[in-house]
């Protein structure tokens, strides 16, 4: 049978012992999950997550010059000194090709860094969902969503995100707190309501994250086609998952 779905609001809300066995899909829809799989489909050749800038900056020293990038952001905005920013647009396959990148960002990279002891992680997004449904599936092990947040906030965009993916996974089989399975995870049930609202109404992929708290940061600093190109359902086909021996995300 299916395992079951779970979902976390925010990465402090997950008790690790709890992944293991399982998948762990981290979630930031705006815009780490989604740079990752543009990075990736653009041809890098893996993302390595990390906690500070100063932990990216060392990865990019210890590689061999011209193989490594720098990226990511901090307060929406590109880190001083950084090759790339968190857009998923810069991230294109002349900027990228054949390159690893040191990525961290303000909220993305740390709940990745919190949540590697789950057997298998993953990322997921609203770009990947058809990718990341047909890779987890109806498979046995449980599936964990942990949305990342906004400066360890709930943030809306990333529980709009961990609910479509949750009502994908419901129709290929895999029970969620809405079948009884979970009784105790109301989180799940408050993901996949926030989505069907949503996803009712005419342009409103784009009405849920232009409104969420990280949508309004982003708008702020002009970065609503960031927030567009995120909210492009199966836009990617990439299925970011990260090798523990290697330290980093691959496709």
């Amino acid at each position: 049978m299916p395992g079951v779905v779970r979902t976390y609001l925010l990465p402090q809300l997950v008790e690790p012992e709890a992944l293991v066995g399982g998948y762990a899909v981290i979630i930031d829809e705006l815009r780490a999950s989604t740079t990752i799989c543009a990075a990736l489909v653009s041809g890098a050749v893996g993302v390595v997550p990390c906690l500070t800038e100063d932990d990216a900056r060392r990865v990019k020293a210890a590689a061999a010059p011209g193989t490594c990038l720098t990226g990511g952001e901090r307060g929406g905005v590109q880190i001083p000194d950084f090759d790339l920013d968190n857009s998923p647009a810069t991230y294109t396959r002349e900027r990228v090709g054949g390159k690893r990148i040191a990525f961290t960002t303000t909220n993305g990279t740390k709940a990745a860094v919190l949540s590697n002891d789950g057997e298998t992680m993953l990322v997921g997004c609203l770009g990947n969902l058809s990718a990341l449904a047909a890779r987890i599936g109806v498979d046995e092990r449980p599936v964990h969503l942990i949305c990342a947040g906004t400066r360890d906030r709930v943030s809306q965009e990333d529980v709009g995100a961990a609910g479509a993916i949750a009502e994908r996974l419901a129709a290929m089989g895999r029970p969620t707190s809405l079948d009884d399975a979970r009784p105790d995870d109301d989180s799940t049930v408050i993901a996949l309501n926030l989505w069907r609202t949503f996803r009712a109404r005419e342009g409103g992929v784009v009405e849920m994250l232009t409104g969420s708290r990280g949508g309004r940061n982003l708008i702020r600093e002009g970065l609503r086609s960031d927030i567009e190109l995120c909210a492009r359902i199966d836009g990617y086909s990439v299925v970011p998952e990260f090798d523990a021996v290697r330290g980093f995300v691959l496709g």
